[in-house]
């Protein structure tokens, strides 16, 4: 106890109270620390230490954790049909950051803890390391992050984890690439910058003692860093986190712009139209385009919660040769055991029924060329003339019955009685008074 105390006595006094500043803080007189020597651009002798393997090691598996916490936590919250049911954009937050503080606690002695090739760089850059090991660490801290987006990927089911965005990052609608790449240099830098502070060598000298701290910041930073830039892209600060999930997921969008599926905003759109239509009963949904495309099977996962065999409509709007490629579609799902692995669009019957008015504006929308927009007079005056084509037809169809070419029908007959009155009544009628 008496040695202990001692080193509590001369930790407490070791520095006066008054301490130089500005420039005089920085006399090499007085140094109550120790500068570590910048380390050498390479060093041969790492390549036979088991200690570098070991490192390495260490990175590859706090990488591979710390994708595999992340990412299962903002699949659950992506999976949720409300934000209100999960832990949110905190609970992300919280997870990476609580994730970074233990990982780098655990492996801090052993490789250093970066567990992030941005914070190796920086290093570095800093002299701190040499670059055969930056290079090491930054290969094993990648496979790592794939290997735990991986491991996720298999939990969840290829459709599952592809229909749920595979945890990459995306730049959120409302917000430009550019607007993307600032918040993540503005986050990367407080990350690196955190870190630099939290291992500086005077830091270490004097609070020695308190051998969490370093850590804490980190974790920190990561997790304030997460509530200001999930909104904007997901948070990248991590590289290998973003490429491990982006490798994984697979998609033109992961690699793009990340704009994953908002299940959120087909679930708000389904519920305001029971809202407003109650008694409505949903079917299925529609899609302009030739065809089902990738990401069509995404989106009729969803559906096939909220309805049963829910029926997937393609429309061609492009009416190409003129004519309106119109096609339906039921889905079937191909499993192995319990585990669904893909859905298989079988094409139905169609049959296109349509009151006249819709035909009238469903042919000239299928016209190849359209000088203009028809006005209410040429709409109308379209319609008169297929209307008098059809009476046309009755009058040769009255015609062929009394002459003997076609043998009468009571039920036609009592059709017309219903249809033709209002017509003639209108026939004498002055269109002008």
């Amino acid at each position: 106890m008496e040695g202990k105390e001692e080193d509590v006595r001369l930790g407490a006094n070791k520095y006066r109270e008054t301490q130089p500043i500005g420039t005089a803080a920085q006399s090499l007189d007085d140094k109550d620390y120790t500068e570590p020597p910048p380390a050498p651009l390479f060093e041969p002798t790492e390549l036979t230490s088991w200690s570098f393997y070991r490192a390495g090691i260490a990175e590859f598996i706090a990488t591979f954790l710390f994708l595999y916490i992340s990412i299962l936590t903002v699949m659950g919250v992506v999976k949720a049909p409300t934000k209100c049911s999960t832990v949110g954009i905190q609970g992300i937050a919280w997870a990476f950051g609580g994730m970074i503080f233990a990982l780098v606690y655990c492996t801090a002695g052993i490789s250093g803890g970066h567990i992030n090739p941005a914070v190796t760089f920086g290093l570095f850059l800093a002299r701190k390391l040499s670059l055969t090991r930056a290079l090491y660490y930054m290969v094993m801290q990648c496979l790592g992050a794939i290997c735990g987006a991986g491991v996720v990927k298999g939990f969840e089911g290829r459709h599952q984890y592809t229909l749920l965005g595979g945890g990459a990052n995306s730049v959120n609608p409302g917000y430009t690439k550019g607007d993307g790449l600032g918040a993540e240099i503005v986050g990367t830098f407080v990350l690196v910058y955190t870190v630099f502070s939290a291992t500086d060598a005077k830091r270490n000298a004097r609070d020695s003692h308190v051998p969490i701290l370093a850590p804490l910041p980190i974790g920190f930073a990561v997790f304030l860093v997460h509530l200001a830039t999930i909104p904007i892209t997901g948070t990248g600060i991590n590289p290998a986190r973003s490429l491990g999930a982006a490798i994984i997921f697979n998609k033109d969008k992961g690699w793009d712009d990340h704009v994953a599926l908002d299940i959120d905003y087909h679930h708000n759109m389904l519920l305001s139209l029971q809202k407003v239509n109650p008694k409505e009963v949903i079917v299925g949904w529609y899609s302009t385009g030739l065809g089902v495309t990738g990401g069509s099977a995404l989106i009729h996962e969803f559906y096939s919660r909220e309805v049963p065999n829910p029926i997937h409509l393609t429309v061609d709007t492009g009416f190409r040769n003129g004519e309106g490629n119109i096609k339906a579609y039921m889905s079937v799902n191909l499993s192995l055991g319990d585990r669904q692995l893909a859905a298989q669009f079988h094409e139905i019957p169609v049959d296109l029924r349509m009151v006249e008015a819709e035909r009238v504006g469903f042919d000239i929308l299928k016209t190849p060329m359209v000088d203009k927009i028809p006005s209410d007079l040429e709409g109308m005056e379209a319609s008169m003339q297929r209307l008098l084509a059809l009476m046309d037809d009755v009058h040769k169809y009255v015609d062929d019955v009394v002459e003997g070419h076609v043998a009468s029908d009571s039920s036609i007959g009592g059709l017309y009685l219903k249809l033709l009155p209002p017509f003639l009544n209108f026939r004498h009628q002055p269109l002008i008074s």
